[in-house]
């Protein structure tokens, strides 16, 4: 299985644009910086799943979706 990281990153950003979120904002609820997320919504870096989980629930979105290539 390959794993895309644009792809994962879109999602992310559009979880966040979707709810009306800042980087800074969602950076700080999981805990991480504002650059890596940036980085991981622009699929410059892969993340542990553990961070993309707290992502996720940040963004009230399922981490399934988040991985999901679809």
């Amino acid at each position: 299985m390959i794993i895309d990281l644009h792809h994962i990153g879109k999602k992310i950003k559009q979880a966040r644009l979707g709810n009306k979120k800042t980087q800074q904002q969602i950076a700080d609820q999981c805990a991480i910086s504002k650059s890596l997320l940036s980085k991981i919504e622009n699929g410059q870096t892969s993340s542990a799943v553990a961070t993309l989980s707290k992502i996720s629930e940040a963004l009230d979105v399922p981490l399934s979706w988040v991985l999901d290539d679809h």
